[in-house]
């Protein structure tokens, strides 16, 4: 994992999203086409590991080696503490990359370390509110998309040359697109997310 300072992901990697909620300020780069995806799982901490296999499956397959993680506003990733211990977990693994409770910056996670990355960033993205959207993007800037709190991948396409290395990579995952208007987790039937909160 490499660390890359706030200021200067955004200057490498300028079609980055980002939003400035007190200016009331939003931007999302222009893109070919955009999709929902998800998986189904019999709970939580199976769908992290299936999100995680699945989603390393889906980079791969696209020949892209690693994506570069950053959040839509210069919140840290550790800012929000929790004790879920699944969040306990993500935060520890941070800690260890030594990711500090100040860094806001972006952090550039290869393909190898993908699938450990993805399973504790569903943790954190679902359990605490306070965080921004973290995004990803792939070096060549050919895709750009995020994780939701129910455990969905929004990915978007920047080309049509990778709609189409997206299709032929995501005919050999578990993925399926979620053609309906609202986003759901496949892996529980009420609205209420064990373990989420928002600081007080």
């Amino acid at each position: 994992m490499i660390k890359i300072k706030y200021k200067d992901c955004l200057e490498t990697y300028p079609e980055f999203p980002r939003s400035d909620h007190a200016k009331d300020q939003f931007y999302f780069p222009k893109v070919y086409k955009t999709h929902d995806l998800i998986l189904h799982s019999k709970s939580a901490k199976g769908h992290a590991k299936n999100l995680s296999i699945s989603f390393s499956k889906l980079i791969s397959q696209m020949k892209i080696g690693s994506l570069i993680f950053l959040g839509d506003n210069q919140r840290a990733w550790r800012y929000q503490d929790n004790q879920y211990p699944p969040v306990q977990e993500a935060l520890h693994y941070l800690d260890n990359n030594e990711v500090g409770k100040r860094f806001d910056g972006g952090l550039k996670v290869s393909l190898e370390e993908l699938p450990t990355f993805i399973n504790h960033l569903f943790w954190l993205v679902r359990c605490n509110a306070a965080l921004p959207i973290f995004h990803f993007i792939d070096d060549q800037e050919n895709i750009v998309g995020s994780l939701c709190q129910h455990g969905n991948v929004h990915i978007s396409t920047f080309s049509a040359s990778a709609e189409g290395l997206f299709g032929d990579a995501l005919s050999k995952t578990e993925f399926i697109i979620n053609n309906g208007e609202t986003c759901y987790s496949t892996f529980t039937r009420s609205s209420k997310i064990s373990g989420r909160k928002t600081p007080v």
